[in-house]
């Protein structure tokens, strides 16, 4: 559920958009939303609803499912503007902005900076143009050291593109962890260590400067799952799951199978595992953003 500040803030981005010339008094700021009157809520209300539907349907169709989801919660207002009154909204490249702008090194937490993806990407695209998306670098090092339990901006977004992989449940291929219903029962997705906390405080020798909680050692799981589970080796516990479709799971899961068919567990493997996933994870990106260019570094 979206909060009241932030449906107010779609409202005064839909105003801000239909404001002709160019200072525009309408925005997100507390300084703009101040001239918002319930005046422009009655009169517009249905089209500005319309919007933020929209905007919420696209977010949905990437699997994010609620604001807690989200990488920036400012990404909300540059979308919301494109959507509004937009009969034939290019998708692709919103899609393409999103995980572009998600994943980028930008500091995207200020009015202006909404602002200007509005006019100098969105109105473009709206216009039939092809406004260029800037250079990604994703580094695979950056991926492994990140952890789950600090939520920056990189987890957030680490957490929503494995989410929009659509990760199937380790003992049922047929089982969306992210669908609808089983969110709407448990609240919030389970995450789970692929390879558990205790296995791996228990192992000898293990790389000092890796994290146990390692965003690449994260994936989404149903509660039951996880507990059946437990702190169990990998190399065990996923022969209990394996079928005729477990390639299919692994790789919603962006899991590389060569971790879980070896007949022993190393300590050096927790770290290759950690690298040969954010491979996997970039790979993935990467396919994601044809019109970016992305630079894939160690």
């Amino acid at each position: 559920n979206l909060e009241d500040l932030s449906i107010i803030q779609m409202f005064s981005i839909c105003l801000r958009k239909e404001e002709t010339g160019a200072r525009k008094s309408f925005g997100i700021t507390p300084k703009a939303l101040d001239h918002l009157k319930t005046k422009h809520l009655e009169n517009n209300g249905v089209d500005y609803q319309k919007t933020i539907f929209e905007t919420i349907k696209f977010l949905s169709d990437l699997k994010l499912h609620g604001p807690d989801m989200l990488p920036f919660g400012y990404l909300l207002f540059p979308l919301t503007h494109y959507f509004h009154k937009n009969s034939s909204p290019n998708r692709q490249s919103a899609k393409q902005w999103f995980w572009r702008t998600a994943f980028g090194t930008e500091d995207f937490r200020r009015a202006e900076d909404v602002y200007d993806y509005c006019t100098d990407f969105f109105d473009k695209l709206e216009r039939g143009e092809k406004p260029a998306l800037r250079q990604l670098q994703l580094s695979k090092t950056k991926l492994v050291l990140a952890s789950y339990n600090y939520r920056s901006a990189l987890s957030r977004a680490v957490l929503a593109f494995l989410a929009k992989q659509n990760p199937l449940d380790f003992s049922d291929p047929d089982a969306e962890v992210l669908d609808r219903v089983y969110l709407l029962l448990s609240q919030v997705p389970n995450l789970h260590h692929i390879y558990p906390r205790n296995f791996l405080q228990d192992i000898e020798g293990l790389p000092k400067d890796i994290e146990i909680d390692s965003l690449m050692n994260i994936c989404y799981l149903r509660a039951k799952t996880n507990i059946k589970i437990g702190d169990n080796n990998p190399l065990y516990y996923f022969r209990e799951f394996e079928n005729a479709n477990f390639n299919r799971i692994l790789d919603s899961h962006l899991i590389p199978r060569e971790f879980i068919e070896k007949e022993e567990f190393k300590p050096e493997d927790y770290r290759a595992f950690l690298y040969a996933r954010a491979e996997l994870f970039c790979q993935k990106l990467q396919c994601e953003l044809p019109d970016v260019d992305v630079k894939i570094i160690d």
